[in-house]
């Protein structure tokens, strides 16, 4: 709808008038809205507990098989003595080394 101007004035102009929703273009777009708020945090979610988990999982699977088992290793040994170690302990201990080294090679 376009208002005449006063003389001198070319310019006329023109007012949108905001449309009337039904209730179910309402909904519509209120849906719309959340879904393009919604799944772009969820994203991020997934993201940052990806970027910020993953270092965490894999720093402790590194601490405890490539240093603190050889540490308790090295405290039972100096504790029993090598042999008595070797005996009693050493495979348990070996085979919990081995798993522990094998998760942390394969998630680097």
């Amino acid at each position: 709808m376009g208002y005449p101007t006063a003389l001198g004035h070319p310019i006329s102009y023109s007012v949108a008038y905001p449309e009337r929703l039904s209730r179910r273009k309402g909904a519509q777009r209120a849906v719309g809205t959340l879904v393009t708020w919604i799944v772009p945090a969820g994203l991020g979610y997934v993201s940052a507990v990806f970027y910020l988990w993953l270092p965490v999982i894999i720093g402790s699977l590194i601490a405890v098989g490539v240093i603190s088992l050889p540490i308790v290793m090295a405290i039972r040994i100096r504790a029993k003595g090598l042999s008595r170690f070797l005996a009693e302990d050493g495979p348990v201990l070996e085979r919990h080394a081995e798993y522990a080294i094998a998760a942390a090679s394969y998630a680097l």
